[in-house]
């Protein structure tokens, strides 16, 4: 997984601008794609300036949180800066040992419960995990359609 970082908002694909986009920021960024640990974090010159609008400025993320979204974002939504702080990410391609902080690995044991959460409908959002009695993301870098639909009429959502 390598390229230059888009986050959709409200329907819409933008760019993150960061004037100070590091390896703690591409970590957040490689493992919410599961596509392991970074390998390097990147200005605009390694994968071009994007186009369109910048959702996300000034990104600063610990490297432990799950996705980029619990970051510290001092730009959300719409910003009037330029492409030229466009960023990217090139990760090593594959999932850390153990899994992130409050991810739940498939088989791990045995599931309770199931839900989606931060969704904008009930039928929408995140999939988490209940076992023994504590909920997690779900982290499955195989997860497919086939899988969602199964969750989906599990939970009655078609």
């Amino acid at each position: 997984c390598a390229g230059r970082v888009e986050v959709k908002l409200q329907g819409q694909w933008g760019t993150v601008a960061d004037g100070i986009w590091d390896m703690e920021d591409a970590e957040v960024v490689c493992q919410q794609l599961g596509c392991g640990s970074a390998k390097s974090a990147h200005d605009w010159t390694r994968f071009g300036k994007g186009s369109g609008p910048i959702h996300l400025a000034v990104v600063d993320c610990r490297g432990n949180e799950s996705t980029l979204w619990e970051c510290t974002i001092k730009g959300w939504g719409l910003y009037n800066g330029s492409h030229g702080r466009d960023v990217g990410v090139v990760c090593q391609g594959k999932s850390r040992g153990g899994h992130g902080p409050g991810c739940l690995a498939p088989g791990a044991t045995s599931y309770t419960g199931f839900r989606l959460v931060n969704g904008s409908t009930e039928c929408a959002g995140r999939v988490e995990l209940e076992a023994r009695g504590t909920w997690g993301s779900l982290c499955d870098t195989s997860w497919d359609m086939p899988d969602a639909q199964v969750l989906c009429h599990h939970l009655g959502c078609g």
